[in-house]
């Protein structure tokens, strides 16, 4: 009985021996910059008039990799749970440098007129939740040194996409002008407006109205890397949106479709 007890305490430890070399946890974050685009087809689905905005945020999770060999070549499955951060750097319609105008105008105007500590500034926000699953391949020249290439489906799912919209000022140290609140989800839209230091909160929402944003994407992402030192690893990788973001499929005989494409680099560490 006894050695039946050790054998299989000796064989649960190989296994784990085993798992610990094969099976990776790690962490994974970096720099992202999205590239949104709203199209706008009328009539037949040939052809449409587009808007595009660029976003920048950073993303940052856990990882786990199983490895099938320990070879010099070998394939490998990874996922992750990533948090993901973006705003954008300029309104959909406006192309960068218009934008910047439009808000040194603005400002220049307001400031003309008295105002102090002036903020214009139309921005969208978005936090996400994503799932990556690649299959993965690694060519290890050293113990110390390897490159992979990876592709695979994400799972993209918006926890809030919202947009301020706001233009306020300091006049003789009271606030004045306004904040416009638009929740992509849940279709709220909020407006806060300040007269003379006075606050007053507006509900615009239209119950009728569709909801701007789906919930749930699917992607498909591909990239390459470096593994280095064993524990630390340096990537880059692009999204691709595959399914529609936008609920307003059809308004005024239009269809809208909105999708983005994200370029992300990423340090990462294996423990």
């Amino acid at each position: 009985m006894k050695r039946i007890l050790l054998s299989v305490a000796a064989l649960f430890g190989c296994g784990a021996v085993m798992a610990q070399n094969i099976i990776n946890l790690g962490v994974e974050a970096g720099y992202d910059h999205s590239w949104l685009k709203e199209t706008v087809f009328t009539g037949r689905r040939g052809g449409g008039d587009s808007q595009k905005c660029g976003m920048n945020g950073f993303h940052v999770g856990p990882t786990v990799r199983y490895d099938f060999s320990d070879g010099r070549y070998y394939p490998s499955v990874t996922a992750g749970l990533t948090y993901q951060f973006l705003a954008s750097s300029y309104p959909l319609g406006m192309e960068k440098g218009e934008y910047r105008d439009y808000v040194d105008n603005a400002v220049r105007t307001l400031k003309a007129a008295g105002g102090m500590k002036c903020k214009v500034r139309n921005v969208l926000y978005s936090h996400s939740l994503q799932i990556p699953v690649n299959a993965r391949y690694t060519y290890r020249p050293h113990g110390y040194l390897g490159v992979f290439v990876f592709t695979g489906p994400m799972l993209n799912f918006y926890m809030a996409r919202y947009s301020k919209d706001r233009a306020i000022c300091n006049y003789n140290g009271k606030r004045t002008g306004e904040l416009e609140y638009t929740n992509k989800i849940s279709n709220e839209i909020l407006l806060t407006s300040w007269v003379d230091g006075e606050k007053t909160i507006t509900d615009n929402t239209d119950p009728d109205a569709p909801k701007e944003t789906d919930i749930f994407n699917l992607y498909w992402n591909f990239g390459a890397g470096v593994n280095f030192f064993g524990q630390f690893s340096a990537t880059v990788s692009f999204d691709a949106c595959l399914t529609n973001q936008s609920n307003v499929t059809k308004l005024a005989d239009a269809n809208y479709d909105q999708r983005d494409k994200c370029l992300k680099i990423s340090l990462g560490y294996t423990f």
